[in-house]
Formats: C-alpha cells, structure tokens, sequence
C-alpha cells in the first residue's frame, strides 16, 4: 500500500480539524472577551468541517487501495 498524497492530506486535515475543536485557545489571540468568544466559534466551526473531510479522504485513500 502506497501512501500518497491524500493519506498526508486527510491525515494532516483530521489533525487539524480535532485541535481546532478540542483546543481553539490555541488559535487566538486574546484581546477582548466579545473577540475571544467570537474567533472561538469561528475555529470551532473551522474544526467540524474540516475533521470530516479529513475522514472522508483517509476513508478514499484505505477503500481505493
């Protein structure tokens, strides 16, 4: 088994995705609570869309090989 581009990707994209959702605090910069609570949903969203794709392609790289 070959691990191409999508593996790297899915994987890089699933890793991100769940420290954006598990640890938004680290993505940041704290200012003023409205901003902080602001930029917390935003990456948090950030985290649900890309925590599937990251499935999805780790999922087409292990059922196309």
């Amino acid at each position: 088994m070959k691990l191409g581009f999508d593996f790297f990707f899915g994987a890089a994209m699933f890793a991100w995705g769940l420290a954006c959702i598990l640890f938004p605090q680290w993505w940041y910069k704290q200012v003023s609570p409205d901003q902080i609570a602001r930029d917390r949903k935003r990456i948090k969203m950030l985290g649900y869309i890309l925590t599937p794709l990251g499935i999805v392609l780790l999922l087409l790289h292990f059922l196309t090989s």
